[in-house]
């Protein structure tokens, strides 16, 4: 069942972003205990600022456990959460490997994918296709974005099936990406 995430979730939400950062090489998760960063995480998650923003979790639960989660915001919004983390000094406790919060991936104009992750026990059962599914056929006025890492070929061929197009490569912390494009016809 996909559902709009809920403050409960918050801890498996960290988890799975957490695999995302890991999966960025981002060096604060090699310079700090995994416990420091998760509870960085949830804390950001449950911040008041965080809530009211534009900023969208959708969760995949199965057997009333979080499986996996898409967050999506509007491009032009995508500096909120770093205002979030600075308020919380985040920057401050994790400094000089604060996550570069200040390089900018999405465009302005589209409607952002900023992660689509599952739990490595829930991998293989299409949950982030039906998670990426849900989304392109919600409504909406923009066009949907995201970034996929060029070597990232299992990734990039579940997008490319989905009908997203590749505009261009972009390097963000140290790695090619595709930018990629999906339009709602």
């Amino acid at each position: 069942m996909i559902r709009k995430s809920e403050q409960k979730d918050n801890t498996e939400i960290a988890k799975l972003i957490y695999i995302i950062w890991d999966g960025m090489n981002l060096e604060m998760i090699d310079h700090f205990e995994k416990g420091k960063v998760l509870s960085a995480i949830e804390t950001c998650l449950a911040d008041e600022d965080f809530i009211n923003s534009e900023r969208t979790i959708h969760v995949y639960e199965k057997d009333d456990a979080v499986a996996g989660c898409v967050v999506t915001y509007p491009g032009h919004t995508e500096f909120r959460f770093k205002r979030v983390w600075e308020k919380l000094k985040f920057d401050e406790v994790f400094k000089p490997y604060s996550p570069p919060l200040e390089v900018k991936e999405a465009r302005d104009d589209e409607m952002y994918i900023d992660s689509v992750v599952t739990f490595k026990e829930y991998r293989g059962q299409g949950i982030a296709t039906q998670l990426l599914k849900y989304l392109l056929d919600s409504k909406n006025d923009r066009p949907w974005g995201l970034i996929c890492e060029v070597e990232n070929e299992k990734a990039l061929n579940l997008y490319l099936k989905m009908g997203f197009i590749k505009d261009e490569i972009v390097n963000l912390y140290g790695h090619d990406y595709y930018h990629m494009t999906y339009k709602n016809i």
